[in-house]
């Protein structure tokens, strides 16, 4: 037969092996968050590496019309 103590302690293992699934739980879910975050991040560095690649085309391409510009003013 179980006494009282006995009793108490095993809702005290159960809270606390209950307590630590909880917690398990949250972290995994940080942990895919986290993964997420990184992946998200490394869309935006891909995503800002294009538009600097586009950037010095447009201005290349502005040069070449300015010297174009330019070099109508004397006609």
């Amino acid at each position: 037969m179980k006494t009282v103590a006995d009793t108490d302690l095993q809702r005290l293992e159960d809270l606390i092996i209950n307590g630590q699934k909880a917690l398990e739980t949250r972290f995994t879910a940080i942990e895919n968050s986290i993964v997420e975050i990184k992946a998200d991040i490394g869309e935006i560095k891909a995503d800002i590496k294009e538009i600097k690649q586009d950037v010095k085309s447009l201005e290349i391409g502005q040069a070449k019309l300015t010297e174009r510009v330019e070099g109508m003013e004397g006609y």
